[in-house]
């Protein structure tokens, strides 16, 4: 039961070559929220910023299903979400500590340090309690 999406993505992940076919689909979604983002986005059609809120979402759950099947391989776009959508990766960091896996711990870490100075404060306060 559930999301049909969601149900594939975890079936997906048990199987290397799909896996790498879905990956190669997260980089083209990356490639898309970037296009958008690109633009002004007080400026985007109300399609177009649903589209990208859209990919946002997709974008983070493929992140969590990444984190959940320890799937090292697309440890990158785990990384690349904190780093350029520091709001909705706050319970990604939570998601990577609670992992009690060193790797997972110590990506969480490394994304907190170099994108730290770019959040807002209360949201580095928040994830700084997470990690350290």
């Amino acid at each position: 039961k559930g999301n049909p999406a969601v149900v594939v993505g975890h079936k997906t992940l048990g199987s290397p070559a799909v896996a790498n076919g879905v990956r190669k689909s997260a980089d083209n979604i990356h490639g898309v929220c970037c296009y958008v983002k690109g633009g002004s986005q007080g400026n985007l059609p109300a399609c177009c910023l649903l589209d990208f809120l859209w990919f946002l979402k997709v974008r983070h759950r493929w992140c969590e299903l990444v984190v959940k099947h320890r799937h090292t391989g697309a440890y990158s776009h785990v990384e690349r979400f904190l780093q350029e959508d520091q709001a909705m990766g706050i319970y990604l960091y939570g998601e990577l500590m609670v992992s009690e896996d060193a790797r997972q711990q110590r990506l969480a870490r490394r994304c907190f340090e170099l994108s730290r100075e770019h959040m807002d404060r209360s949201s580095a306060q928040v994830v700084a309690e997470m990690l350290f």
